[in-house]
This record gives C-alpha cells, structure tokens and sequence, in this order.
C-alpha cells in the first residue's frame, strides 16, 4: 500500500510550546490514526483541525516535509483539546482504497505517522497553531494500524469487503477531467502591479492578443492587447499580485482538446492513446496524418478513490486492466514517456501500463506541462483541489457529456463525475475512538460548499442520490 511504499521520511515541525505535566502527552492522550483519500485531505484537515481548543500552548501541529502547511500536507499531526478529551490525532492519506484495506485489515496492516511522541517535545513558536518556527527533522517511522479512513468510494468498490466497516457519508466529492495546457508554451519574466492589468517584460516578441497567460502572480487569463515592445495588457486584473515571476505564455488554441465522454475514456484507456480526432471530431487530427494527433492516457494508481470513481462513472469499469504512461520531465517539459511500469500496490501486483500515480499532486505535475516531447496530449482526472492547482498553470478542464464542472450543476444531476465522500471504521473500534469519529463525522457534514472552488459539497444541497460509484442518478425527492 502507499503508506509501505512510498512515503517520504522527514517531517517539519511546526506549532506552540507545550505545558510541562508529570505524565506526557504521548501516554495520557487518545490516540485517533485517520488515513484514506488523498483528494479529500485538504477539507479533513481544514474540518478537523478546527475542532481544536486554541488555548494557551494547544494545539501543537506538524506535518511532512512535503508541504508548506498542515492543510494539504500528506502526513499531519495534532495534539491537544477537542472538548474536555485530550486527543493527538494523526493523519497519513494513503489513498481511498489503500485506506480501506488498512481499516479492514484487523490491524495485521500498518501505515506509517508521524512520531506520537512530537506531543512531548518543545517545538519554537510563540503562537498556538501558528507556524512560526521549526525543530529538528524526525523520521517518519510510526509505524501502526489505522482507526479511521476518509475513501472517496464505497467499500463495495474495492477488493477488500470484509469485514463491513461502519460507513458515514459526510459529503459530496466532484471530479474533473484535465488536459495539458498544449504543445509549447513561452516562458518570460514578467512584472506585476497588484490590481492592475498591465504587465511589464523585457520582450513581447511573438506575443499575441488571445494568449492565455498563467503564473503565480497572475491567475489564469488572456492577453487583451501587446501596448509596447516591453509591455501587454491583460483582459482581468482581478487577482493579479505585485512582483517578478515568471509567466508561460500560451497560444490559443494550443490544445484543441474540451470533452470528454464515456466512449472516448473507454477507447484512450484501454489503448493508452487514441487519435485527436475522436476529441474534436476533425479528420485532420487524425494521428495518421498529424504528427501531433495523438492523446495519451495518464492517471492515478489503483489505490485511488479517484480512478475508482472516474473509471465507475465512465464505463471503464474499476477493476479493468488500462494503460496509462509515465512521463520524464525537464522543466516544466515533457521529453519522453513509457508505459507505467509493473508494481505492486495493496499487496496486488499490477501489469504494465496499469499502474499510476499515487497522489493527485503527484499526477498534477504532467498535466500542466507541456508536451511536444511525445508530439501528442495528456488526458487525465484529478479532484477538483489539484485540478483548480493545473488550470491556474495552464491545464484546461474538460466538460464531461458536454456539461461543464460547477457546484450547481452537481447538485442538480447534470453534471455526474461525483461521489460520496465516506468516513470508515471498524464496528469494534474502541468506544472512545467511536465518540470522536462521530464528533469528525458531525463537522464533517457541517463544512460549507466552497462555492469558489467546488472541493466540497454538502449532502444537504444536493437534490439528486445514487446508490454506488457511478451508479444512476434519480432525483432526491
């Protein structure tokens, strides 16, 4: 599973000196371990991490080495109050499916945390949950069985069914599928003014009206006139920040590439590529005749929640055999690709070209470069957090049926590449841990649709229902 196989092995420590007390934290604490959907991480940790007494010294917060914040971070960890019940809570997101088979495994499996005695040191900090300083790297070699999962897909959709696990759904999770922004893309140096439109550069050679620009200090917009040999305008200002960074420049139209439906999935990931022209419905793409009319296929192990629920919702089906390819990258380019090569991931071993990556932010990175190294497109699908990360780099959405992602358009029933989100756990888990699962499940279920982004949806909003991964959608009378 993930969590053996790949996780890194350091972590930074952030978070607030703690109380001296005769016993440690490490031994009077509740312990609560929750793994599971990496697509989901950001709302759980967002959720959870606000149930928790800031007061004093609590809490005190740490996370991977991987990330710059606790929220996103693929391994996480808190000590400190949620009411009067002193709990440390650790996550590891390993994946939807991985984390079921940890919770059903009678805890023969293990996944790696964070250390529990981090709730016994002095990290630097001045503010309660603040990040504001660092301690020594640790290890991450906590090595115990999980008590909880987050899965972005019903037990039944999995390999691992027994024992049935207690299932509480929390939330609606939307899916999207994402190509790369095109072939080629300019790189410039390029000066902001907050809030205004104008962009300075040393040169806008080549550049033209319509040319999608994307950088950190520029949310995804066009080019709306080239004023000067050194300066354009753009069509927005909303969100442009001040300073020098560098902006890809993309033309319009670099990739043709906007719908995705079940017939098309089908055919490009039983093959692992298929012709432009089945995308865009012009005889010219064909590959045959195009030496750029070829798209490739490119998506998550068969850990995920999310290959489970894309492959559910498009007729793949989740447990096919697929090809999917693995790209080298220089840069922000990609140079070459092979088929995914052979591996093992929950104990199964995987044939060539149906393995993938085992996080949505690993499989971001090639969907937001560019790619006339292989003369063709990726094609992938991510959560709606990391799929929002590649739009802002480049990537495009694709509408799915023709219907395009948005929060209304989930809950009315047009737009289907969704699921449940679930909260799992074992019937015989400890009556303590049982109380605080349902105190996670309560906010859970609480936390407001992020209208903005689209990562979360509540049950409550919704007006449709369906029964399974991909299963019919019928009104929610």
């Amino acid at each position: 599973m993930k969590s053996v196989k790949s996780l890194l092995a350091l972590a930074a420590i952030f978070g607030a000196a703690t109380t001296a007390s005769a016993a440690t934290p490490s031994t009077t604490a509740t312990i609560i371990r929750l793994t599971g959907s990496t697509a989901y991480r950001s709302p759980t940790q967002t959720v959870l991490k606000a149930l928790f007494t800031v007061s004093g010294s609590e809490p005190l917060i740490a996370w991977d080495s991987t990330s710059t914040a606790y929220v996103g971070s693929n391994s996480g960890f808190i000590w400190g109050h949620i009411g009067s019940t002193e709990v440390i809570l650790e996550t590891t997101f390993t994946g939807s499916v991985g984390g079921i088979q940890s919770v059903a495994g009678n805890g023969s499996l293990t996944v790696a945390w964070l250390p529990d005695t981090l709730a016994d040191g002095t990290p630097v900090a001045t503010t309660a949950g603040v990040s504001t300083g660092t301690n020594p790297l640790v290890t991450l070699d906590n090595l115990k069985p999980a008590d909880l999962t987050m899965a972005d897909n019903f037990q039944s959709a999995t390999p691992f069914r027994t024992p049935v696990l207690t299932d509480n759904t929390v939330a609606i999770v939307p899916f999207t599928w994402v190509t790369n922004p095109g072939l080629t893309a300019t790189v410039l140096s390029a000066t902001t003014t907050a809030a205004t439109a104008q962009v300075t550069l040393a040169d806008t050679t080549g550049l033209t009206v319509g040319e999608r620009v994307f950088s950190s200090k520029i949310p995804a917009t066009t080019i709306a006139s080239v004023d000067s040999s050194t300066q354009i305008t753009l069509t927005t200002f909303s969100g442009v920040t001040a300073g020098t960074a560098n902006a890809s420049f993309v033309p319009a139209g670099a990739n043709p590439i906007s719908n995705m439906n079940p017939q098309i999935a089908q055919a490009l990931f039983g093959n692992g590529s298929a012709s432009l022209a089945l995308f865009t419905g012009n005889h010219a793409d064909e590959s045959s005749s195009n030496a750029n009319g070829t798209v490739y296929a490119i998506g998550r192990d068969p850990d995920s929640g999310t290959r489970v629920i894309e492959f559910a919702e498009s007729g793949i089906g989740v447990s096919s055999t697929v090809v999917q390819y693995q790209p080298t990258l220089s840069g922000s380019a990609v140079t070459s690709q092979i088929p995914w090569p052979q591996e093992t991931v929950d104990g199964i071993v995987f044939t060539q070209g149906n393995g993938g990556y085992n996080s949505g932010s690993g499989l971001r990175t090639p969907l937001e470069a560019t790619t006339s190294g292989i003369n063709g497109y990726y094609v992938g699908f991510l959560g709606i957090s990391d799929a929002n990360t590649v739009k802002g780099l480049g990537g495009q959405w694709l509408t799915w049926n023709g219907v395009p992602f948005s929060v209304t358009a989930v809950e009315e029933g047009q737009y289907t590449a969704w699921s449940y989100e679930h909260l799992m756990y074992q019937p015989t888990l400890a009556s303590n841990k049982k109380t605080l699962a349902a105190s996670f499940v309560t906010a859970l279920q609480g936390y407001a649709t992020d209208t903005a982004k689209g990562t979360s949806i509540s049950l409550s909003d919704m007006k449709v229902v369906r029964l399974s991964d991909g299963g019919v959608i019928t009104q929610n009378y």
